[in-house]
């Protein structure tokens, strides 16, 4: 059965993109796009497809189904599913009007986890008149193969993706009833005084009126990382202070960053910056002539 066939309007629209090699260096790239006006019978289920797909709903309402989980996709909302396991996705009631975006690229997966770190969900947006302009831009630069309009669709994807995030980050805060700016805030002030000592999880959140689960998932989905790492990051970057401004020994560069032993502080120097603290001092050392 031919894609057009599948149970939509005529007036449907149905692209593909075959992206050249310097184009998966990006962050992102659209292999097929399209926007469907599909009637009740519309359905469509895989196994695996190497993507992520992301749906939009105009008109009407669609059901997602994927990871065991069943989702309404209402309009003026958007979901990102991964197509790399199995998944079906099809019109709820009468009709569903949508646009839809098969992406790749190097950044996809860390946007699709970063997203979805606690649950699936459907995201909202506040401005569907400029979303859908976006969106109908996206539609026609994918018919385009000119650089510009590679780097425009990275950018475009990037953007909404953001947004995206931000949204399910403020619904959570609603769902919470209360804001954890602050709690973030004092989280990385406590790190910030007290990262040359042994601090822990439960040493950070102690003023934090939160359980240590819900901490952790709260801080990385702000941050990025989990405090463990972000702990790291933080005494890392001071090590580089201290290794490009002073002549103290490693030894004590790495006690005044917190590790507990040399080893470990030049182990954790080199997984982040891909250089030993040695090696990276004297990139920075000016020698005299």
């Amino acid at each position: 059965m031919r894609e057009l066939d599948i149970h939509v309007d005529k007036k449907s629209k149905w692209l593909t993109a075959t992206p050249a090699e310097n184009t998966k260096k990006l962050p992102f790239y659209i292999v097929e796009a399209g926007c469907y006006y599909a009637d009740k019978d519309y359905h469509i289920e895989r196994d695996y497809h190497d993507s992520f797909l992301l749906l939009y709903t105009l008109q009407g309402e669609g059901f997602i189904h994927t990871a065991g989980t069943s989702l309404l996709l209402p309009a003026k909302h958007f979901f990102l599913l991964d197509c790399h396991s199995p998944h079906a996705y099809q019109t709820a009631h009468s009709n569903w009007d949508f646009l839809w975006f098969h992406i790749n690229g190097t950044a996809t997966q860390f946007f699709y986890d970063t997203l979805y770190s606690n649950e699936l969900d459907c995201i909202s947006i506040d401005n569907p008149i400029l979303v859908e302009s976006k969106l109908n831009t996206l539609l026609t630069l994918t018919e385009q193969t000119n650089l510009n309009a590679t780097l425009t669709i990275s950018a475009l994807l990037h953007e909404l993706l953001n947004n995206c995030i931000f949204s399910a980050l403020q619904k959570e805060q609603i769902l919470q009833k209360r804001s954890y700016e602050e709690d973030i805030e004092c989280a990385l002030s406590y790190i910030e005084k007290n990262f040359a000592s042994q601090i822990t999880i439960e040493d950070i959140i102690a003023e934090i009126p939160v359980s240590k689960y819900h901490f952790i998932r709260l801080f990385k989905r702000t941050m990025g990382v989990t405090p463990y790492h972000y702990v790291n990051i933080y005494r890392i970057n001071y090590a580089k202070k201290l290794l490009r401004t002073t002549n103290l020994p490693i030894s004590q560069i790495s006690e005044n960053c917190g590790f507990l032993d040399t080893s470990n502080f030049i182990y954790q120097f080199q997984k982040l910056t891909g250089q030993r603290p040695t090696a990276y001092r004297k990139a920075f050392t000016v020698e005299s002539t």
